[in-house]
């Protein structure tokens, strides 16, 4: 009988179960007071109005049924707009009957717009307004018409009704309301603790993502380091293609991975942009000549088109703009099979630049084009079979987009092309003619010192801490076209221990590893040298966490540098270079980099 009265939430749809206690409530109220009414009036109607009175006692009784029939069908619009057509029928046949415009039951018409706004929907309520206007006016003016009552009505008839009414109404009303009120304060807590889960939730699978991503990453620093290594060594056609293909495999696996953990960054709030000065021209023609030669190998033309964009170096995130255009350039390669693709670059306003990545594709129609930045979306089955990929670039360029205050849009049609449009708001520091090899965009990830233009690199003492042999013997095999003398331990206490025996150029320090890890070992360094007044050794993280807060943790306990996993051995020769000079003497990396 309580679930029937007031029914429990279902499923957890707060505005459904509020409409079944609505009218349940409202279904019972109805019929109180119209039977309240009917009864107390009853002695004064029945001589004169023997079948209304009967008619009145009857129709209110019918309301009680209501919980029942809903609690049955479950059809709250059909029963609202019953119980609706009910109540105005009810008091329009009262109005008319007796009094007629002078009835004081005539009023409430007035809360049936309402009624029916809240239970069926706001056109139903419109409907309902126009009709109670309308009866409203229809009763004035031709109130001259309704046959005067034999029923006189004085003030004491009409404050008497008029009291009933209110009275029961008013009840019955704040009963629900406060009813109404606690339910809504419980599906409020509710609603928080599952957003609260739901955050949990999020945050445990950022982490689990972030744990997998660093378990990937040790087996993948050994596979592509090892191919590196390899390619070094004399190899037959074959074989110099069999590595290659095992290296470009890896890589296209590192983007996947890469890929995953930006989206769910992104996600968790945890994807932190930089701000700095880098030009602009310079990176858009990085990006387009990183993907040159696989366009050319397709025939394609891809070239940069600088409108009204003068030479000049802007604040930005260079790392994310150019990630947005490598997204969308590989994109228009893979799905254009001839003609050209083009990269306009413009200004549109005020520190606003509109990026414009056209090309002679398929096109796209109208319902995927609706869903294309949707994560894990693509064209077809067909496509991820064809061209592979996970469907996130997108949905990430969306996000970086979203997260630099920018936006991106698509104009394609079926065989016309496509233009992918991004719009960021990069505000100019200088316009200036810039060398592209000395820009920022040349090497986002990499902040240039003096000597790493030099090719020359000269012995050098390193001391290397990591517990996997694998990541040891990948270094060891990267560092043997080096002059180097490599010391390898496997924990942050033989770290310390090592270093104090002995003289090192450079200490590279894996983050997590047992007995002691390696931020750890390195505030007991830091503590050692200042203690005996030793100069520093540079530091440098070898580790796969290389989150922006990360980063600024290593920084904070005295670290100097981040060498991502896998390792780069490209960036391992920047790192080497920039803690060697001509003259033999260590330098220092001056503060956190990321190789």
């Amino acid at each position: 009988m309580k679930d029937m009265i007031w029914p429990p939430v279902r499923k957890g749809d707060i505005l459904l179960s509020a409409r079944k206690r609505l009218l349940s409530i409202l279904s019972l109220s109805t019929g109180l007071v119209g039977l309240v009414s009917a009864l107390l009036s009853l002695p004064v109607t029945l001589d004169e109005y023997p079948v209304q009175s009967i008619l009145a006692i009857i129709g209110p009784a019918l309301f009680f049924s209501g919980p029942v029939i809903l609690d049955r069908t479950g059809a709250i619009k059909t029963l609202s707009a019953i119980l609706i057509g009910s109540i105005y029928g009810m008091i329009l046949f009262q109005a008319l009957s007796i009094g007629g415009a002078a009835n004081p039951v005539l009023i409430y018409l007035i809360g049936l717009p309402v009624l029916a706004t809240f239970l069926i929907g706001y056109r139903s309520g419109i409907v309902t307004g126009a009709l109670v206007v309308l009866t409203y006016g229809s009763i004035y003016a031709f109130n001259d018409l309704i046959p005067v009552s034999s029923i006189p009505l004085t003030r004491n008839i009409i404050a008497t009704w008029n009291t009933i009414v209110l009275v029961l109404l008013g009840l019955s009303l704040t009963a629900w309301a406060a009813l109404f009120q606690r339910e809504m304060e419980r599906a409020n807590r509710r609603l928080d603790d599952a957003r609260c889960e739901a955050d949990k939730a999020n945050m445990a699978k950022s982490d689990l993502l972030a744990h997998v991503s660093h378990e990937i990453r040790t087996p993948m620093n050994g596979i592509l380091g090892m191919a590196q290594s390899l390619k070094d060594t004399p190899l037959s056609v074959d074989q110099k293609r069999q590595v290659d293909l095992i290296t470009s495999s890896g890589d296209m696996l590192m983007a996947i991975i890469n890929d995953v953990l930006d989206l769910s960054k992104v996600e968790a709030g945890a994807l932190e942009l930089s701000e700095r000065e880098f030009d602009l021209r310079a990176l858009v023609d990085n990006a387009c000549q990183l993907h040159d030669t696989a366009a050319r190998r397709k025939g394609l033309t891809l070239k940069p088109v600088f409108g009204d964009l003068p030479a000049q170096r802007v604040l930005g995130d260079p790392h994310r703009i150019a990630q947005i255009l490598n997204n969308l350039i590989s994109n228009a390669v893979k799905f254009t099979h001839k003609g050209e693709i083009t990269v306009d670059v413009g200004c549109t306003g005020a520190d606003m630049v509109e990026f414009r990545v056209r090309d002679s594709g398929d096109g796209i129609d109208a319902d995927l084009a609706a869903r294309i930045f949707t994560p894990f979306s693509q064209a077809s089955a067909e496509t991820s079979h064809t061209h592979g990929g996970t469907g996130l670039g997108l949905a990430i360029c969306r996000n970086l987009c979203t997260l630099m205050n920018g936006e991106i849009e698509l104009e394609s049609s079926p065989g016309a092309g496509s233009t992918f449009i991004v719009r960021l708001p990069l505000r100019v520091v200088r316009d200036e003619t810039v060398d592209p090899a000395h820009s920022a965009a040349s090497a986002p990830d990499t902040i240039e010192s003096e000597n790493t233009e030099s090719g020359t690199i000269r012995p050098l003492h390193i001391l290397a801490a990591d517990d996997n042999e694998t990541n040891r013997l990948v270094l060891s095999a990267l560092l043997q076209r080096h002059p180097v003398e490599l010391s390898l331990v496997e924990d942050g206490k033989s770290a310390v221990a090592a270093w104090q025996s002995g003289h090192f150029d450079l200490i590279l320090m894996d983050v997590r590893m047992p007995v002691m890890d390696g931020l750890a070992a390195t505030r007991e360094i830091r503590a050692l040298e200042k203690r005996h007044h030793k100069p520093a050794t540079p530091i440098i993280a070898l580790t796969a966490n290389v989150m922006k807060d990360q980063i600024r943790g290593y920084r904070d306990i005295g670290m100097d540098g981040v060498l991502a996993k896998p390792i780069s051995p490209d960036r391992l020769d920047d790192l080497l270079r920039s803690v060697s000079d001509k003259d033999g003497r260590s330098a220092p990396v001056p503060k956190t980099q990321s190789y």
